[in-house]
């Protein structure tokens, strides 16, 4: 028994038209992208240095300074040899009043706050590696899952359409046929969710990485990525 062309058994195509490029880079050359590129780090790492710089703030307030100072007058007198400008010039040593220790306690709290800072900073450093680390990995899990889906794509085109020219021919049931179409159909969602898993761990990568722009593009040009890596090639 034959069918018509147009059966009602067709499935249309779904093409997948976005390739999988995988980034060749080594996962320690994105971590150190990622310490360059990620706002939270650098605010981190600006943080530490104006911690510190109060501690050079807090100790110089305990030392003795210099003071210099001009002063100018204008006098007015009848008498022209006193009359017109005068200038003063000051020059001085400030010495510290003894305030009970509140200037050692100031430095003490500066340092103090300078290593909170250290170790926020250094804690924010490990969690953006992890972050990396994890993305990496994810995304070579389902670079290796797209590529398993389209072998899986390919295998049951292969089925449907030797399924569907025995039933043409008459040799194959309408069953076989029907069961063949299936698997296809489930074969293409598995694909298209596995390319879309793929892109939202690129993006992932691309976030942690910090190469992430405003418009949503995940491009790693800057981290020489492979123009194409696709199964059987």
């Amino acid at each position: 028994m034959g069918v018509d062309a147009n059966t009602p058994f067709d499935i249309p195509d779904v093409p997948a038209v976005d390739s999988v490029h995988f980034v060749t880079e080594s996962v320690d050359s994105l971590i150190a992208a990622a310490v360059r590129n990620r706002p939270e780090l650098a605010t981190a790492r600006a943080q530490s240095a104006a911690a510190q710089s109060q501690i050079r703030v807090a100790h110089s307030a305990g030392l003795p300074a210099l003071a210099f100072g001009v002063t100018g007058a204008t006098n007015a007198s009848n008498s022209p040899s006193f009359a017109g400008q005068t200038y003063a010039i000051t020059l001085g040593v400030q010495m510290p009043v003894f305030t009970g220790f509140s200037t050692q306690f100031d430095e003490q709290t500066a340092k103090d706050q300078y290593q909170a800072a250290l170790a926020r900073a250094v804690a924010t450093k490990q969690q953006v590696i992890q972050q990396v680390f994890n993305a990496y990995y994810t995304l070579r899990t389902s670079t290796d899952r797209v590529r398993t889906s389209r072998d899986l794509l390919a295998s049951a085109t292969q089925s449907e359409t030797v399924a569907r020219e025995r039933y043409r021919e008459g040799v194959g049931s309408i069953v076989d046929l029907l069961i063949a179409q299936n698997a296809l159909a489930l074969a293409r969602s598995q694909e298209i969710d596995a390319r879309w898993q793929w892109r939202t761990a690129l993006a992932q990568l691309a976030h942690d990485v910090g190469v992430l722009n405003a418009r949503g593009e995940t491009t790693f040009t800057n981290l020489t990525p492979l123009p194409d890596v696709r199964p059987g090639r």
